[in-house]
């Protein structure tokens, strides 16, 4: 209900400019329910004395307050019912204020399409504000990367930067080239996207604008790590980190240290990565972030299951399976049994690694995941040929090959292949047919130049059948392994 103060006068115009003060004091004051009750009043006085812009202002704020108690598609009414109103009044000003707010929540609700077309109308009103009509110039942009409109997107937004080097608005200047590299990451041209983020760091450190250069910094680290190059990534990572600590952002440290581990992990630094991720643990927790929580637990213990510290990696991937199915998140469930599966396996136990094996296969197909569920039927296939069921192991090792094959999934291909040497070691099939398997795997990896994880792959599961399996392979293994090192694939002695 509206509140009953007194209005200034009884003219209508300051009665429902009255309820809308009111209405935005009850807002900041987070009595969203007054707020409403007094908005809806305002719009009803300024609709009986034929008030248009007053009426849209209502719907714009009403709005507003919809999106703030998550009522999105009540405040995308609002915001289009105002535009409509603000059209009709011919109110330039009040139809830019609909019209910001109606691009903005289309954009959140990833309705790209349709907020290029309000934004575009947009543009239209902004000649006489240069630094609004780079901003939505950006905002334009970013909506047509999401459609894929690259060309499109990158016109947007240098255009928007130079607007914003005629104004000097140093911070929309970065903004406008963090945009572009965002625009030539997405278009899958790392090289270009890094130049334009070096250059965003740049362009903030000069104008010390401390914000700006924390989104710099992080893109410019990211972009390292997609192009593997996380030497560079490191310092870079390292950086930002440190100015988010001292800004007292746990949110945005949290974010680096996770990708910070990443790097470092596939740099070859799992005990630095692990650092990060220990620092980030706690912080997630504080900040009940239970999803984030659940991939930096999840990436501790693969790491700790690879080094065989299965003491420590158990009870990290027995919270992250806790969290996944308590927020349904089904995918990364898949994820965290397979890896679970991976690590009961490791401590022999065969009948428990197998059910939970079969679980993330059933989890993945599910939810349509070809490559989880595949990774899943090879370690059915090793679970199933360590148990003594080779013919089963088989058909599991012929699912995964096929997904594999279909999608074009190299490094599990490569993976899958070698496997399938233990599963014939395991059913005493001859030395001959053991290694004649393994040099599959390689050479599929040499084919597809993916070495070092061809590399991995044949050791692996060459120490699998030594450890696994009768002496008699040992001789023909360490003549592969000679016959490789001799091709350079394998340091001798390694």
């Amino acid at each position: 209900m509206a509140s009953d103060a007194p209005f200034f006068g009884t003219d209508p115009d300051d009665r429902a400019r009255a309820c809308i003060e009111q209405g935005l004091s009850a807002e900041e004051a987070g009595d969203h329910a007054t707020a409403l009750a007094e908005l809806d009043e305002a719009e009803r006085i300024a609709r009986e004395a034929g008030l248009d812009g007053l009426v849209a202002a209502a719907l714009i704020n009403r709005g507003y307050v919809y999106g703030e108690i998550g009522e999105h598609e009540a405040a995308l009414s609002l915001f289009t019912d105002a535009a409509d109103v603000a059209r009709q009044a011919g109110d330039p000003d009040i139809l830019r204020s609909a019209l910001i707010n109606l691009g903005t929540a289309l954009r959140l609700a990833s309705r790209y399409h349709e907020a290029i077309t309000v934004l575009s109308e947009l543009v239209d009103l902004t000649d006489a504000d240069s630094v609004l009509r780079a901003q939505v110039l950006l905002d334009r942009g970013l909506s047509l990367v999401e459609v894929l409109k690259h060309d499109e997107a990158i016109a947007d937004f240098e255009e928007a930067e130079r607007i914003a080097r005629e104004a000097d608005v140093a911070e929309l200047i970065v903004l406008a080239h963090n945009s572009q590299g965002f625009a030539q990451d997405r278009n899958e041209d790392p090289a270009a996207a890094l130049m334009l983020f070096e250059e965003s760091v740049e362009i903030a450190r000069d104008a010390q604008l401390e914000e700006p250069l924390k989104l710099a910094l992080m893109n410019v680290a990211q972009e390292h790590r997609k192009l593997a190059q996380h030497k560079e990534a490191d310092p870079v990572f390292a950086e930002a980190e440190e100015l988010y600590r001292a800004s007292g952002d746990s949110a945005a440290l949290a974010g680096a240290l996770y990708w910070h581990g990443v790097s470092l992990r596939d740099g070859g630094w799992p005990d630095r990565a692990i650092e990060k991720w220990r620092e980030e643990e706690p912080l997630r927790r504080d900040l009940g972030q239970a999803a984030d929580l659940a991939d930096c637990l999840l990436a501790q213990a693969i790491e700790l299951r690879k080094r065989s510290d299965l003491a420590a990696a158990t009870p990290l991937l027995a919270e992250t399976e806790a969290i996944c199915r308590e927020l349904e998140l089904s995918r990364a469930l898949a994820h965290v049994l397979h890896q679970h599966g991976l690590l009961l396996r490791a401590e022999g136990k065969l009948e428990e690694a197998l059910n939970v094996a079969r679980e993330a296969a059933q989890v993945a197909d599910s939810i349509s995941d070809p490559d989880t569920e595949a990774r899943a039927q090879a370690l059915c296939a090793m679970v199933l040929a360590d148990l003594g069921d080779t013919d089963a192991a088989i058909e599991q090792l012929d699912a995964a090959e096929t997904t594999s094959e279909q999608l074009a999934i190299h490094k599990l291909m490569i993976w899958v292949l070698a496997r399938r040497a233990y599963v014939l070691a395991r059913a005493s099939e001859p030395a001959e047919a053991v290694t004649e398997q393994l040099r599959r795997a390689h050479q599929y990896a040499v084919d597809q130049r993916l070495v070092r994880t061809g590399r991995s792959a044949v050791r692996g599961i060459s120490a699998e059948i030594g450890a696994a399996c009768d002496d008699e392979y040992a001789e023909a293994l360490a003549a592969l392994k000679t016959e490789l090192s001799e091709e350079g694939t394998f340091p001798q002695g390694g």
